[in-house]
């Protein structure tokens, strides 16, 4: 194993697991030398190697040696110091101990490189390679790797299940490839593929579904552009009454899976008599009081995370009733949309809604698993696509997202059609406009959505002025000046003011970053919009 240099990571793995700092006072000691409220799942994440460091902790080694480093005995502190720094293989100037050194002055020498040091772990930049090329030998593994990045999988674990590199078998190979290439940088990554694997039933069940509905519209003379126009022609007391029922029926199904959990443990644990609330909120979310058992969690009864899963169910079902009394406004409307050739383009939005909720359910149940108890880290077991409270969120987000994004499409067709004649806008499209920002801010950029690691982090900072542009147009094309015109306009300035906040908040100056970190979602809403376009040129 090559040696590395040392990072923020490192750093902060020594001072949670070697010096049995939890990871909220050491978000506390963050805290004091830079701006904004840490939490402890980034902590966790720095540590795992899972993000880069934060800024603004260079030169601080006092600060930190001072509030995490106390230890009774020195000489005890002095070799956890230089057992953990060759157990990890790092690597600092002085890293080797110096004649003269104590625990204080090694260890601050220590956080000095390390807390400047915010790259991953295995980045390119922190590997120290060797010039050695040695068969077997340790550091021409990298080597080797080195000169096979750009070439396939297999053929590096080939190499690499040679018996001198000691690999057992080509899936470690794939597994080292991926880890000490870079892969994090990567489209797919060999996880993915394992990923893919180990779900083959999900993705084979979520395909056969997606080819059933085509042929069963085809069948029965049907489209999806029919649901739209059902669920547009609802009363509003239905309608309504609908929305929000799906909006809380996460959290209703949420309680029968947790009551499923509690069943399943006093049924394995037949000695327990009285659970705490506490108690019973373990056991939801890890299978147990104690440990946490792999594949058992149900259902996340911490008040943070209902508040953020509740509000953000709510917040989208506000933009749909807004949207349904929007199009309620528009006279002709439901007759220019059945006189239309819309059908194509209302089954293709409703396989990419499909796809979206599909891909979303699947990114949010393969993460890491959990290895240590932690509130503001969501267990994958509870996003398992069995879970009652699950099915019931992914038809809350699908029945939303269709008939947002049929709505929009519609009204913007419907509008540009009977262009140049422009009419009075109603004021129902701020609303309108309204929820889309809140839906998008709370999902995503909230302080609920950093906490949690949200897995749709970054929408708002990248939709929310797709959204002032498109919705802007159309009011200024399709709509004559008046109090609610300049009033849609307003809110368009105000969410772009509150997209700078969230941009520049986060230390960034492009939002690059952004649509990478997100890169799977942003492909598919791409290629929508690219068929979208096609559609609309070929009608």
């Amino acid at each position: 194993m090559p040696k590395r240099h040392i990072c923020q990571g490192d750093i902060f793995k020594f001072i949670n697991d070697e010096l049995n700092i939890s990871q909220k006072s050491l978000c506390l000691t963050i805290d004091k030398v830079r701006t904004g409220t840490m939490v402890e799942s980034r902590i966790s994440e720095i540590k795992r190697g899972k993000r880069k460091g934060y800024q603004g902790l260079e030169n601080k080694e006092d600060l930190f040696f001072e509030d995490c480093f106390t230890v009774k005995d020195e000489e005890l502190g002095f070799q956890k110091v230089l057992d953990f720094v060759k157990r990890e293989n790092l690597f600092f100037p002085g890293s080797e101990k110096e004649e003269g050194d104590t625990y204080e002055s090694y260890s601050l020498r220590m956080l000095k490189y390390g807390l400047e040091n915010r790259e991953l772990p295995n980045s390119d930049k922190n590997l120290i390679y060797e010039e050695t090329k040695e068969p077997g030998d340790a550091y021409s593994q990298k080597f080797i790797a080195q000169e096979y990045v750009n070439t396939d999988l297999p053929k590096l674990a080939a190499i690499y299940s040679e018996p001198e590199f000691g690999v057992e078998s080509k899936q470690e190979a794939a597994i080292l490839f991926d880890e000490n290439a870079g892969s994090n940088e990567k489209i797919f990554s060999s996880k993915h593929v394992k990923d893919i694997r180990e779900n083959w039933v999900y993705i084979f069940v979520c395909g056969l579904l997606l080819l059933f509905i085509p042929v069963i519209f085809d069948i029965y003379g049907y489209s999806a552009i029919d649901i739209f126009l059902w669920m547009n022609t609802l009363s509003p007391n239905v309608f309504f009454t609908s929305i929000l029922l799906l909006a809380i029926s996460t959290l209703i199904f949420g309680l029968i899976d947790t009551a499923v959990a509690l069943w399943t443990y006093k049924k394995n644990n037949k000695d327990c008599k009285e659970l705490s609330y506490k108690d019973i909120y373990l056991v939801a979310k890890y299978g147990d009081r104690k440990r946490i058992i792999r594949g058992k969690g149900r259902y996340d009864l911490g008040i943070s995370r209902l508040c953020y899963a509740i509000f953000c169910n709510i917040t989208g079902a506000f933009s749909s009733l807004a949207l349904y009394g929007f199009l309620k406004t528009l006279k002709g409307f439901q007759n220019f949309i059945k006189s239309g050739r819309f059908n194509k383009m209302a089954d293709v939005g409703l396989m990419f809604v499909l796809i979206v909720v599909f891909a979303n359910s699947f990114l949010l149940f393969t993460r890491e698993p959990m290895k240590e108890f932690c509130e503001n880290e969501e267990n994958p077991d509870t996003l398992r696509l069995d879970r009652l409270n699950v099915i019931a969120n992914n038809l809350h987000i699908a029945v939303n997202l269709y008939f947002s994004y049929a709505g929009i499409i519609f009204a913007f067709i419907y509008g540009f059609a009977h262009y140049p004649v422009k009419r009075d806008i109603s004021p129902l499209f701020a609303l309108v406009t309204t929820g889309f920002y809140l839906y998008l801010w709370f999902s995503s950029s909230s302080p609920y959505a950093v906490d949690f690691n949200a897995q749709c982090a970054g929408s708002f900072l990248l939709l929310a002025p797709f959204v002032a542009i498109l919705t802007s147009i159309y009011t200024i094309m399709c709509f004559k000046p008046s109090a609610n015109y300049f009033a849609i306009i307003g809110i368009n300035v105000v969410g772009m003011i509150a997209w700078l906040v969230c941009l520049f908040s986060r230390g960034e100056n492009s939002i690059l970053p952004v649509v990478w970190n997100n890169k799977i979602y942003f492909i598919l809403y791409g290629i929508l919009l690219l068929l979208f376009y096609i559609l609309a040129a070929c009608l």
